[in-house]
């Protein structure tokens, strides 16, 4: 029986300019743009299984994807 990975919790603050991360007690700070989304997310896959907690106020997340309702089903 293979042993399960440790969940990684990682945190992302969404500002207007920035993504702030803080993943496996680092941060790393990144520019909020669609490079550096991939960037991130890029950083959080390399960790393993991860839960991304994301606070985004001011509307500054819409640019991260969003669910197309028209696919969900």
């Amino acid at each position: 029986m293979n042993p399960k990975p440790p969940t990684v919790y990682a945190g992302v603050d969404i500002a207007k300019a920035t993504l702030q991360l803080q993943l496996q007690g680092r941060q790393y700070l990144i520019e909020n743009t669609p490079t550096g989304c991939a960037q991130l997310l890029r950083q959080v896959q390399a960790a393993g299984p991860v839960h991304l907690i994301c606070e985004a106020t001011g509307g500054f997340g819409l640019i991260w994807p969003q669910k197309d309702s028209k696919t969900d089903e």
